[in-house]
């Protein structure tokens, strides 16, 4: 009874011990599996931004609209009179000058025409000189009674048809110069000439349509439109600062978005207004020295409201908006993300032009917004250039 009951009580101390020897191996394992886990989870890493100071730099504040290019002269070149074509002495796409020989009209008979009339007017004036001489006979006759006074009348007579002839052969003489002159086609102003519509050896005359085109390219126009509301009020700035309205400058940029180099001003004010949109058509003239622009482009043009003046100025990439507003995210001295709301002045090509809520030299994000989240430390790397719209 004894070695039974001592039995069970080594059968019951051999599962004590191998429980309990279980339960250690588990919690070796548990631990060494936490120890593992910890030991694969990295630090995060901070996220790169591209940043650049808000500074304060010289703009000049205005408007900007949609303009069109226009040249100031067109000429379409016609022919004035009938004949073959038989030069052409220019490359289309060339400049030229005025009075430069463009197109020849074959001029053998008008030539002739003109040599006809001269010899019809040489004719005209010797018989001029006969009648005169004979008038001065017969009125020489007359103070003798030598001769009837009718017959001196009619000597006046024949003497004045004879300078009526004269005269017609004149006229005639000038319009057969006037034609030969026409077979010469040449520029009537400097500017650049298109493509030929017609070749040599063609026949034209008046009805044979456009030869080319010379489109005159400096100075040119740019024309836009402003509304009616919006001219108003720049006029009764402008004139409550003792300003003339008309002196406004105005300044374009090219199709790459590079400022045009030459300012333009105000030639003309459209003198009605639109009805259908409500705005009048203004013209700016604008120097074109090297043939940048071009009759027919588009070009973003901005109207000077304010003089040159400092400003605080950040890329327009930088601004975002919400359903509050435009803000930016900011990147303070512990690299962390805040957002800041601010009130955008102007929008330029220079960048974004700041009235409140920033600061000079604060750095803004503008690259890898998509990555950060106001509160993110982040790593931020200065973009050289200063502003980069």
């Amino acid at each position: 009874m004894a070695l039974r009951i001592l039995d069970r009580g080594r059968i019951c101390g051999s599962h004590v011990a191998a429980a309990l020897s279980l339960s250690a191996l588990l919690l070796c394992l548990a631990a060494c599996n936490n120890d593992t886990s910890t030991a694969a989870e990295p630090p995060a890493a901070q996220p790169s931004v591209g940043v650049v100071a808000a500074e304060r730099k010289v703009v000049s504040l205005g408007d900007e609209y949609v303009g069109r290019v226009t040249a100031i002269d067109k000429v379409e070149l016609r022919a004035r009179v009938a004949g073959f074509l038989t030069k052409r002495q220019f490359q289309e796409g060339q400049l030229v000058a005025a009075g430069d020989l463009l197109f020849a009209i074959e001029p053998d008979q008008y030539q002739a025409q003109v040599d006809q009339a001269r010899a019809n007017l040489a004719s005209a004036e010797a018989n001029r000189v006969n009648t005169d001489q004979q008038l001065r006979r017969d009125r020489a006759l007359l103070k003798t009674n030598a001769i009837a006074a009718a017959a001196v009348d009619e000597r006046v007579a024949q003497d004045a048809q004879a300078q009526a002839s004269v005269l017609q052969q004149k006229a005639a003489l000038q319009l057969a110069e006037l034609s030969l002159g026409y077979t010469e086609i040449r520029s009537p102003i400097a500017g650049r000439i298109g493509v030929a519509n017609l070749s040599v050896g063609n026949l034209v005359d008046s009805s044979s349509g456009v030869l080319a085109t010379i489109l005159s390219e400096d100075p040119i126009y740019v024309t836009f439109s402003v509304s009616a509301r919006k001219l108003f009020e720049v006029a009764k700035r402008a004139i409550e600062r003792g300003e003339n309205p008309r002196d406004a400058t105005i300044t374009i940029r090219l199709p790459d978005g590079s400022p045009y180099a030459h300012p333009g001003k105000v030639n003309y004010v459209d003198d009605q207004v639109n009805r259908g949109s409500d705005t009048v058509m203004i013209r700016a003239q604008f120097p074109n020295p090297d043939h940048q622009l071009l009759d027919g482009q588009y070009a973003s043009t901005t109207v000077e409201i304010e003089k040159p003046a400092p400003a605080l100025v950040i890329p327009q990439s930088a601004l975002q908006t919400d359903q509050t507003g435009r803000y930016v995210l900011v990147v303070d001295p512990a690299n962390k993300v805040i957002v800041r709301r601010v009130d955008v002045r102007a929008t330029l090509a220079a960048g974004a032009v700041i009235e409140t809520g920033l600061s000079e030299g604060e750095r803004v994000v503008v690259q890898g917004l998509q990555k950060v989240r106001p509160g993110q430390t982040v790593d931020p790397t200065t973009i050289p250039a200063a502003i980069k719209s």
